[in-house]
């Protein structure tokens, strides 16, 4: 397939991965590649992707990423979508030192986020966990992320609180935190997240307080609170309101 060999671009899905694994084998300076529902996807493997920057995969029957990421040295943007059998992350993730952005969208299965295997990810700058049934710990792997700039967590109902090395999260700017209705609690060592500017936090009916943290962030310019009736007391206390 010699006309494959100037593709940079390709969005395929409800295809054989066999025949997925034809194609990859001739376009080798994709930069953008985004799988739907293709089948046999476990095997495939990216190595020969030497250019690749956007890498999107929905699949409901992949089971385990094994060693898809390996040697993606390029790749700025990755997104994972209704992988509802995926359990874990792999740890070869950690050497993707260019990632700037991870999505993880109903990912009903994944339990947690590997605790060593976010180190490596010194570029990332947006992380965004969004309706994943199982998830009960973000993991103190958080620590590494020092360029993370915006977190999103959102329809999480196992999770129950934010892990203390959130603290390390040096240039977060903006925390939003919606629909985990099992989260109680949010550490006090989120004082230490200074150039954080935007809080949201919105439908979290279990969430009794917000920790005395929250008052010394002097660069938060935005809180929003919503469908939290606990917090809202708490915030009418501390104006002084009735």
């Amino acid at each position: 397939m010699p006309m494959l060999q100037s593709l940079k671009k390709l969005e395929i899905g409800g295809i054989n991965g066999t025949l997925l694994k034809s194609l990859m084998m001739n376009a080798t300076i994709l930069t953008s590649l985004w799988i739907n529902e293709v089948d046999e996807l476990t095997d495939l493997r990216l190595q020969n992707q030497k250019h690749l920057d956007s890498l999107t995969i929905v699949s409901s029957t992949l089971e385990s990423l094994s060693d898809m990421l390996d040697n993606l040295s390029t790749l700025k943007h990755l997104e994972l979508e209704s992988c509802s059998q995926l359990e874990s992350l792999p740890a070869g993730l950690q050497n993707i030192s260019s990632l700037k952005t991870l999505d993880l969208s109903q990912c009903d299965s994944l339990v947690s986020l590997p605790a060593n295997g976010l180190q490596g990810l010194l570029s990332l700058s947006s992380l965004r966990i969004q309706n994943s049934k199982k998830l009960a710990s973000l993991s103190e792997g958080l620590l590494y992320l020092t360029s993370l700039r915006d977190l999103l967590i959102n329809g999480c109902p196992e999770l129950t609180s934010l892990p203390e090395s959130i603290q390390h999260l040096s240039s977060l700017r903006s925390l939003r935190i919606w629909s985990c209705v099992r989260l109680i609690s949010l550490p006090n060592e989120i004082q230490h997240l200074n150039l954080l500017s935007q809080l949201e936090i919105k439908y979290c009916c279990n969430l009794t307080s917000l920790p005395q943290g929250v008052w010394s962030l002097t660069a938060l310019e935005t809180l929003e609170i919503e469908g939290c009736p606990h917090l809202k007391r708490q915030c009418k206390k501390e104006r002084g309101e009735d």
